[in-house]
C-alpha cells in the first residue's frame, strides 16, 4: 500500500480507542506512522513507528516500556497553564 497514495506521514489520533481505524495503518498506510492525543499509551504495534508524548504521558525512565520511538513535545499533553 506504501507508495500509492503517496502520504509520508499518517498521524492516529484514536489509538485503540472507539472507532478506531488501527486496520488502516496496520497495512503501513505511510512510511512513518506516528501515534498522538487519541490514546496516550503504547499501541504495542511493529506497525507504529513514534509516540508524540511529554513528561505528562511518560514518565521519565519509562520509555523501555513502549515499543514506539518517542518524540519529546514539551507541553504536547499539558491542558492547563498557570
Amino acid at each position: 500500500m506504501t507508495g500509492q497514495l503517496e502520504i509520508d506521514i499518517a498521524i492516529d489520533l484514536k489509538g485503540f480507542t472507539q472507532h478506531a481505524r488501527t486496520g488502516i495503518l496496520s497495512l503501513r498506510a505511510a512510511p512513518l506512522q506516528i501515534n498522538y492525543l487519541g490514546y496516550p499509551g503504547t499501541m504495542g504495534a511493529d506497525y507504529m513507528d513514534y509516540l508524540i508524548a511529554d513528561p505528562t504521558v511518560i514518565l521519565p525512565g519509562h520509555t523501555s516500556h513502549y515499543s514506539e520511538k518517542i518524540l519529546w513535545l514539551p507541553g504536547a499533553w499539558c491542558l492547563h497553564r498557570a
